[in-house]
């Protein structure tokens, strides 16, 4: 039987105690989803290790900063599975990752091997799949000499080590932020910005619709959107918080507000020139993201009662 380790938590670093600071070391398993609703709250949100206070916004920004794929892409709700095998020098190997608790509809966004002492590595045959292709759940090692001449023929330890996220209900905005988060662990900030974009704002659209509807008749809405007089601008800075005053929802934060304007001006300047004059820097990309991900939530949040 094959050891593997599960971790069951994503792995969201405490910046103080730099532990796992949603871990709850029970069987209870916290939500990210809650962690950003309690920042719009204004509700103390503490480390479980640590028990220190957390500023949600600086550990989010913290841990896309790290640029390490399985902490940034777990602030998305990503998860890890570290799986221990053994294979034969003559062996042919399936490994199937719903046996280690993946999902099949899990998306694989990142596969990793470490290779122990012995003769033998594991190579997988769809090894030259670039990394944002869809990863099989089912994958297909082979054992191959480290060096020439003859290896010794005994069994030999493999490490797998995978990254994966489930999609959401709003599929395509979802797709659209993990995809903004993959462009930027590859350092191509620019094309972060469409998708980031893009994940805000056709939530943000489909809400205002909605909530027009309930006033205004259909014909009429669809008609402001179909006519592109539904400018995001509008929609952002005008219709969103005017909608949450009026239905008493508590409203988002100015310094989002202004990021993600931000982000719809760079957005702008991508579209229409295909590039951006002058490069956009780490730490600008990297706020622009972390709003990106807090106006997601916040959509997510006040939707039921907007």
């Amino acid at each position: 039987m094959d050891n593997h380790v599960y971790k069951p938590y994503p792995l969201v670093i405490c910046p103080y105690c730099s532990s796992n600071c949603i871990e709850s070391g029970g069987s209870k398993k916290y939500s990210l989803h809650d962690h950003f609703v309690k920042y719009f709250q204004c509700a103390d949100i503490i480390c479980t290790q640590c028990g220190k206070s957390l500023d949600w916004w600086d550990v989010v920004y913290k841990n896309i900063l790290s640029a390490n794929e399985p902490s940034t892409m777990a602030i998305l709700g990503a998860e890890s599975v570290a799986i221990k095998i053994t294979m034969t020098p003559k062996e042919y190997k399936e490994l199937s990752l719903v046996e280690y608790g993946i999902p099949e509809e899990a998306n694989i966004l990142d596969i990793s091997y470490t290779h122990y002492a012995g003769d033998f590595f594991a190579v997988e045959t769809d090894w030259y799949r670039p990394k944002w292709f869809p990863r099989p759940h089912v994958l297909k090692l082979y054992p191959i000499p480290n060096e020439e001449g003859t290896p010794e023929e005994k069994p030999f330890d493999v490490g797998v080590f995978v990254t994966w996220i489930l999609g959401k209900a709003d599929e395509v905005a979802w797709q659209n932020l993990i995809h903004a988060f993959r462009y930027y662990l590859n350092r191509n900030y620019e094309f972060a910005i469409i998708p980031a974009n893009t994940a805000v704002e056709s939530t943000l659209s489909r809400l205002i619709q909605n909530f027009l509807e309930r006033f205004i008749s259909k014909k009429k809405v669809k008609d402001y959107f179909g006519n592109n007089e539904a400018k995001y601008s509008h929609l952002l800075n005008i219709l969103l918080p005017l909608s949450t005053k009026l239905k008493g929802i508590t409203l988002l934060c100015d310094n989002i507000y202004i990021e993600l304007d931000e982000l719809r001006k760079f957005r702008n300047k991508m579209g229409h020139n295909g590039n951006l004059e002058n490069p956009i820097d780490e730490n600008k990309i990297t706020r622009l993201l972390c709003a990106a991900l807090f106006g997601f939530h916040y959509l997510k949040f006040i939707e039921p009662n907007l």
